[in-house]
């Protein structure tokens, strides 16, 4: 079973290098008038009808490191758009377009749920649809999973040297009992909401948020990369102040690559919330140490609790797809 988790190395930061996006009005749609001209420019499309969610069709390979593998599928195809309207289970195909489930359960257990086992009601509470949204949520005193406090699901693995553009919008808890985003002290509870990663190393790209030292009342999103042959992640682009409860919308245009730049690798990774630019990198964007194919996470991962925290914790998606952007 392809399913992996990861560590997000957080570092301090210099608050000059901070950007603010908790004055710009969130964005509903991918348009001009939003400030995505650019990334829709780069993806070599003209608006957002011309993107199409990514879809791994049987029989389905991608390539690790040269190397082409064959994945099993189930004999379903399988559609990366987990948005929140988008019930679990594909009702076009009978199956879940998720590959796996991985959080606590209401009876203290952790539960890993795979495949076509996952059914329209995740794992209650802790995965679940609600009012049009997928709700990832860490209940106080739930066990760790697999070592760590979480709740996340993984998807099918992913083509390498491809263009891509990840379509999410989300906020960090909301104000309703039981929902909320705890606001711990620095560097005690950081989590990461987002990667992509391989089993048995590193995310390659990952997206992490901790309370604002500067800012007791507000968190910092963070990129972080560990690509190619790095053995660490290192934070790329800048910091950016967000608030709890705060809707957000991220637009990330990649190209999946785990070459160097000067061996003939395309990669790169830009990104923007709310429409401000927050992140333009070149270089791998894929572990180059990788045995297995990359899957992307939705995930709260708190990785550097193993024992029961004593607070809640929620990261509601409104949309998170996966848009295939030939190039």
């Amino acid at each position: 079973m392809l399913f992996a988790v990861g560590l997000l190395v957080v570092g301090r930061e210099g608050l000059a290098d901070i950007a603010s996006v908790m004055d710009i009005p969130y964005c509903a749609s991918l348009t001009a008038d939003c400030g995505y001209a650019r990334a829709l420019a780069d993806a070599g499309n003209p608006s957002d009808g011309a993107l199409r969610v990514f879809a791994a069709i049987p029989p389905y390979s991608v390539t690790v490191n040269s190397e082409v593998m064959a994945v099993n599928l189930g004999n379903r195809s399988r559609y990366f758009d987990f948005s929140g309207e988008r019930p679990f289970v594909n009702p076009t195909t009978g199956g879940s377009d998720i590959a796996a489930i991985n959080a606590a359960s209401d009876d203290g257990a952790a539960a890993i749920l795979a495949s076509d086992k996952i059914s329209n009601a995740g794992i209650p509470g802790r995965v679940y649809k609600h009012s049009g949204r997928t709700i990832l949520r860490y209940v106080a005193g739930d066990p760790p999973v697999a070592g760590k406090c979480r709740s996340q699901f993984a998807s099918y693995p992913v083509p390498a040297r491809q263009h891509f553009v990840f379509d999410l919008a989300f906020q960090l808890g909301e104000p309703l009992s039981g929902h909320e985003w705890h606001l711990s002290p620095p560097r005690e509870s950081p989590a990461v909401i987002w990667q992509m990663k391989a089993p048995d190393v590193i995310p390659s790209m990952a997206i992490g948020v901790d309370t604002d030292p500067a800012h007791p009342d507000s968190l910092l999103l963070f990129f972080s990369r560990k690509s190619a042959f790095q053995t660490e992640a290192t934070r790329v682009g800048s910091p950016v102040r967000i608030k709890p409860n705060q809707p957000l919308r991220l637009l990330m245009d990649v190209y999946l690559d785990e070459r160097n730049i000067a061996t003939g690798g395309r990669g790169y990774w830009r990104a923007w919330i709310n429409g401000k630019l927050v992140l333009d990198v070149f270089g791998p964007t894929l572990s180059a140490l990788a045995k297995e194919p990359h899957q992307w996470f939705l995930t709260l991962y708190q990785y550097n609790n193993p024992q029961p925290l004593p607070f809640n914790r929620s990261v509601i998606w409104q949309r998170a797809r996966m848009l295939y952007a030939p190039k």
